[in-house]
């Protein structure tokens, strides 16, 4: 139960001294308490019903943060009343026995065993009985656990109890999953019927931008405004890039075959993202992957750098280090872009690629640029993933099939 400091008050006694219900009156009480509540009353019901019926002090329903180190508190009781939610790490904790065995129980001096949880120490717990919360396919989607401040006196059957109730509230968990999945399936399909009318418009500005653009390099070959128009014929199809990028994210297309050489590209690139990084934000490049094709076109892996080394350079308030590197290993291309900023907290970790989501002060962030390279990535049949820890900064890590040029 790790760090938390909770207002727990001290010299509660459980004032119902009921004891235990048997095994049917408990399921039928929670049956009754959950019937007709989802989401939040759901939970609650949930954990006073099982404190209620167990005949214990505190019962707390948790889910695991995406990291699995840590678990946030969907409800929390405390004898006749709630506790605030919090996340506690489960390092040193008997919630981390739980999820590696799958239940546990410890009748009395559980604080003897883990001296390391203060929020046990802060409680005066001295039994603990917790179960894993499964999902349909068996995985563990967090901890149901009771415990009372007194040793336990009926212990025979306390896990499986504790079983019966955490099954249903897995099926609570999987159903709040689903929902959200939905949520973000009706939210893509927005941004599909918004952004085929506004990038078939902007795209129809950038036309006359790229044909001037792309007869003025030719005819100021020898001037000194060369280069400035090369630039801005870059740029445009730069834009035009990204506006296949979007599209295809929110139409969910499939994508043309095509390639492009990330050490090139990274080699090319690198001077416009300095130029977009403030000279406060320390930014470094390292690339270990000549010969290396990805099927992803140039400016749609110009556009994935982009998207991280942006994300990146926010996260250094105040200034930073920002340090991006290729390499290829095992048939794979690894680009990590890794940050010494703010991180990410651990309870916004299964939001981060949610289209629209964002941290970012308004007007700053659309949310779509993590949203945007993870379905890039994983159309090109790769992976992306991240670790992160509040204030010491994040890595993100892109892994895309690769083939050496003499392949193509």
């Amino acid at each position: 139960m790790g760090k938390p400091s909770l207002p727990i008050r001290a010299g509660f006694t459980y004032v119902e001294e009921m004891g235990r219900l048997g095994l049917n009156e408990a399921v039928s009480e929670l049956l009754t308490a959950t019937s007709g509540v989802i989401g939040q009353a759901f939970f609650e019901a949930l954990a006073r019903t099982t404190a209620r019926t167990l005949g214990v002090r505190w019962a707390l329903v948790g889910e695991l943060l995406p990291t699995k180190t840590e678990v946030r508190t969907l409800a929390a009781w405390d004898g006749d009343h709630f506790l605030p939610s919090f996340v506690y790490p489960l390092l040193g904790t008997p919630c981390a026995d739980v999820t590696r065995e799958g239940a546990c129980q410890f009748l009395e001096v559980i604080i003897a065993r883990f001296p390391d949880d203060l929020l046990l120490a802060q409680m005066g717990a001295q039994s603990y009985a917790g179960v894993v919360i499964p999902g349909e396919d068996g995985r563990p989607l967090g901890v149901l656990a009771a415990l009372d401040d007194h040793p336990a006196t009926h212990c025979d059957d306390l896990v499986a109890r504790l079983g019966v109730f955490a099954g249903r509230a897995g099926l609570e968990l999987e159903r709040r999953l689903h929902e959200e999945q939905r949520r973000q399936h009706q939210k893509v399909e927005l941004l599909g019927q918004l952004a085929g009318g506004v990038i078939h418009d902007v795209n129809n500005l950038l036309t006359p931008i790229l044909g001037l653009s792309e007869l003025l390099v030719d005819d100021l070959a020898a001037t000194p405004h060369h280069d400035a128009v090369v630039d801005i014929h870059e740029s445009a199809l730069r834009a035009q890039a990204l506006l296949r990028s979007v599209l295809a994210f929110s139409r969910r297309e499939v994508r043309v075959n095509t390639s492009c050489e990330p050490s090139v590209v990274l080699a090319n690139f690198a001077p416009i993202l300095r130029r977009m990084v403030p000279t406060d934000v320390a930014l470094t490049f390292a690339s270990d992957c000549a010969d290396c094709h990805i099927a992803i076109d140039g400016y749609e892996f110009e556009q994935l750098l982009l998207n991280l080394v942006l994300n990146a350079k926010d996260a250094c308030i105040g200034g930073g280090r920002v340090e991006v590197a290729c390499t290829s290993e095992g048939g794979e291309l690894i680009v990590a872009v890794r940050d010494d900023g703010c991180g990410i907290a651990p309870e916004l970790a299964t939001r981060v690629f949610e289209p629209f989501f964002t941290t970012k002060a308004e007007g700053r962030g659309t949310g779509l640029g993590l949203a945007v390279v993870a379905t890039t990535v994983r159309a090109s049949d790769g992976s992306v993933d991240f670790e992160s820890s509040p204030g010491r900064g994040t890595l993100f890590r892109l892994r895309l099939p690769c083939q050496l040029s003499s392949s193509y």
